[in-house]
């Protein structure tokens, strides 16, 4: 169903930046990251401790929308999506990323904007390493049995396509693009999260974020889509909910450690769905090693 090709050469970041800012689900508290350019794969580094981006360290999600690695010492990371989403998607393969202050990446604004700005700022540069993707190459159907699945067909570049179902918070969504540092920074990187909730007070606000400690106690200044009184008071653009689905997928696929070259098409995407996935696959990579 698949097999492992060599693609050209790692690409990572020239030199290096660093982003702070909340820490979420710890009150008052911020973590800065710095990015620094590698010869090959994504890696976590938190003091001495490395935890290395691959099928076999996604472990959870731990049922907080968020996506966790680890090592098989125990020592996680957290919130991986966001910045492994930026790398993936304006093309970089490689890089370390060091955390200080905690083990949770930090989400400035919760989308992938900053991080991706800060990319382009530096740039990207080949690395002498070779690079080995995941090619599809019969059709996969993958299912938790729970509402969610994704068919995966062969192509020869990567392509992502989402349907997203939220009757109470708005029709359904959907959306296909070709993966490409274009197509991420014009369509992707800004999409905000939503709140899956219709506050209709500030109080409802606030029970719906007591888990976010880093969030602002006003709903206007909320750096997310919150509804109140059926209306979307902080905005919300066009298939902006559907868009930040796949930035998600695409800093999750991230996690597998291999790029992937497959049409994909995801229905019901969501966390806990994604890292599933990647388990399956990791034993398919394993079985061609």
């Amino acid at each position: 169903m698949i097999k492992i090709i060599k693609t050209g050469n790692h690409r990572t970041i020239r030199g290096a930046f660093s982003v702070e800012g909340p820490t979420p689900y710890v009150h008052n508290h911020t973590t800065k990251m710095t990015v620094r350019s590698a010869k090959s794969g994504f890696r976590f580094i938190i003091g001495e401790e490395e935890i290395k981006v691959n099928g076999a360290n996604t472990k959870f999600t731990n049922g907080i929308h968020a996506t966790y690695l680890t090592n098989n010492k125990g020592q996680d990371v957290r919130l991986t999506e966001h910045i492994l989403s930026a790398l993936s998607g304006m093309g970089a393969t490689a890089a370390d990323i060091y955390l200080e202050g905690s083990n949770q990446v930090p989400v400035p604004d919760r989308t992938a904007q900053i991080f991706c700005k800060e990319i382009k700022r530096v740039g990207l540069k080949d690395t002498t390493k070779s690079l080995l993707s995941v090619k599809v190459m019969k059709d996969i159907y993958f299912t938790d049995n729970l509402g969610s699945f994704v068919v995966m067909r062969p192509s020869d570049t990567t392509k992502i396509s989402a349907l997203i179902q939220f009757s109470h918070l708005f029709e359904d969504q959907y959306i296909k693009l070709e993966l490409s540092p274009e197509n991420y920074w014009n369509e992707v990187m800004w999409a905000r999260p939503f709140i899956r909730i219709d506050c209709a007070t500030n109080d409802d606000y606030l029970d719906a974020i007591k888990l976010l400690k880093a969030f602002p106690k006003k709903m206007e200044d909320a750096p997310a889509m919150v509804r109140s009184n059926g209306v979307w008071i902080t905005g919300i653009k066009p298939l902006e909910p559907v868009r930040h689905k796949v930035l998600d997928i695409i800093g999750d696929l991230a996690t597998l450690g291999f790029p992937i070259i497959a049409d994909m098409s995801f229905v019901r995407p969501g966390h806990e769905f994604h890292r599933k996935l990647i388990k399956y696959l990791w034993k398919l990579i394993s079985m061609k090693q």
